[in-house]
């Protein structure tokens, strides 16, 4: 998936600056970066890192509390020498569309989405900053018989961005483009030019997103009120644990079980089957309603899972074999590097906490 370079592109780097950027993850309750560097043909990772946020700095994606989120930005810059950052913002303020425009030049294309804006969206071109990634999977031969291109169309709020923006003036960090977290993660875990139909889950502490990319574009995005929160809390309330220790239960044992008699799979369960349940029903509303010329089932979508909270042992296999569909953990490294030339300074695992991250920082090397 290549974009095509025009999203919220605030600070576009002088052409004669070649230089390494950071990806950086502004999530409600953490800050995550990572740098790709290139080495001996290959990229590897370079400075990465995490801090929590405390709660209510930003909340659903929107900053709450300027002056405290500028005081972390501070000390990623004092402590890591961050300088060209590239950052992604929450899909709860965006809009993704498909829509098809005249077969014009690629020069005269902003333009001609720009005119037909607001037949797509409810806010106008003054009030929105937008991108788009031209659909080159299906029947190309059909579209330029039509004179038409079909596009991927993702739109937000300009108020959202410069909010983002202003923020970073206050700061030494330089953000070279602001992009959906969506954008990121499809970057991340599919190859360039894959036209299959996947639905990525981004498994979070306190909440969770949904992306759907088909025919090669993000086309729907949601965010679940599901978290890994959620399991520890009941692991701890139901089996009488302290918070630490029922972390450990969950990433160590969680549903590897798989025996219903198994008192932690019985905790675990009504909450990863509330999971299994927003999942389903958001695939079923896309499948439905935003994907009317498929004709082909659900069973041909392929679930990833990344995020801090996909490792939970056993989550994979319980949501396949209940969604009847194909489901795994994402490898963060599918663009990057073949393990068998890098070996990453972290584990797969570990790493899939940044993957939105790592897809923002890819950017600067596609």
């Amino acid at each position: 998936m290549r974009p095509s370079n025009l999203f919220f592109e605030y600070f576009p780097p002088p052409k004669f600056l070649l230089m390494p950027s950071v990806g950086l993850d502004i999530s409600d309750r953490s800050i995550r970066f990572a740098e790709l560097k290139s080495a001996d043909g290959h990229l590897e990772l370079g400075r990465f890192g995490e801090r929590v946020l405390p709660e209510g700095i930003v909340v659903e994606g929107a900053i709450k509390n300027p002056p405290a989120l500028q005081t972390e930005l501070l000390r990623l810059e004092r402590e890591f020498a961050l300088s060209f950052v590239r950052v992604a913002l929450s899909e709860e303020q965006s809009y993704l569309v498909k829509v098809q425009i005249p077969r014009v030049a690629k020069r005269d294309m902003y333009s001609t989405v720009e005119l037909q804006l607001e037949q797509h969206v409810p806010l106008s071109p003054k009030d929105a900053i937008f991108d788009y990634s031209i659909i080159t999977c299906g029947d190309e031969g059909a579209r330029k018989k039509a004179h038409v291109h079909d596009l991927g169309l993702a739109v937000m709020q300009r108020k959202s961005v410069e909010e983002y923006a202003n923020l970073f003036a206050t700061t030494g960090i330089i953000p070279l483009s602001f992009e959906l977290e969506a954008h990121a993660l499809a970057r991340a875990l599919l190859r360039p030019g894959d036209c299959k139909t996947y639905m990525i889950v981004d498994l979070g502490a306190t909440r969770s997103s949904v992306s759907i990319i088909a025919e090669g574009v993000v086309r729907f995005t949601a965010t679940l009120r599901v978290g890994g929160n959620m399991l520890t809390e009941i692991i701890a309330r139901k089996m009488r644990l302290d918070w630490e220790t029922a972390k450990r239960y969950k990433e160590t044992r969680g549903l590897s079980h798989g025996n219903k008699e198994d008192e932690l799979f019985t905790t675990l369960e009504p909450i990863v089957s509330l999971l299994r349940d927003e999942i389903q029903r958001h695939y079923i509303y896309w499948h439905t309603h935003q994907n009317r010329e498929a004709t082909k089932g659900m069973q041909e979508a392929e679930i990833l899972l990344c995020g801090g909270e996909a490792n939970v042992p056993g989550l994979p296999e319980y949501l396949s074999s209940t969604l009847h569909m194909k489901v795994e953990l994402g490898n963060p490294w599918k663009n990057v590097a073949s393990t068998e030339e890098y070996l990453p300074p972290i584990s797969q695992n570990h790493a899939l906490r940044y993957v939105t991250a790592i897809g923002l920082a890819l950017r600067s090397h596609l």
